[in-house]
């Protein structure tokens, strides 16, 4: 788990009270996800990074697939994410594929192809005809018009 996600999940990941008790082990924490969750399957269970964090329990359902953060020194829940809807799931989702579905990542392959063309059409038309330090490497400062902006 990333540190935005720490960040994001905050309430679910760190533990307000850390008890003097130990925490219980794996099989109480399976239990107390089966009992909010009957007829589920668990992917994998992740550990956390020190004694004040919660751990997470993947579980995989009919209604999707689920994260359950559940604190161990209280023995109790603390929140319930959707695998699907995680703050670092959404923006690999909309960075990948627009969040358009199988469409999208054509979209963007079609998108970054294009600009791709464009840059390279662009730098063509743009270099001028003579190769000279002034205009192409260092602007024209005191050039007027459509020149100053070009070589801007």
């Amino acid at each position: 788990m990333n540190e935005i996600e720490r960040w994001w999940y905050d309430d679910f990941i760190q533990l307000k009270q850390v008890l003097n008790t130990p925490p219980i082990n794996l099989s109480q924490q399976q239990a107390i996800v089966l009992q909010r969750y009957p007829d589920t399957k668990f992917t994998y269970v992740e550990f956390p990074h020190a004694a004040d964090e919660s751990f997470t329990w993947a579980v995989k359902s009919e209604k999707g697939d689920d994260d359950v953060f559940v604190d161990p020194y209280q023995a109790k829940i603390l929140g319930v994410v959707s695998r699907e809807w995680r703050l670092m799931a959404v923006i690999s989702h909309l960075h990948g594929e627009l969040l358009a579905g199988k469409y999208g990542n054509w979209l963007v392959e079609l998108t970054a192809s294009w600009v791709m063309i464009m840059m390279v059409s662009g730098a063509y038309l743009w270099w001028p005809k003579k190769v000279q330090a002034k205009g192409v490497i260092v602007p024209r400062v005191n050039a007027k018009g459509s020149k100053f902006w070009r070589d801007i």
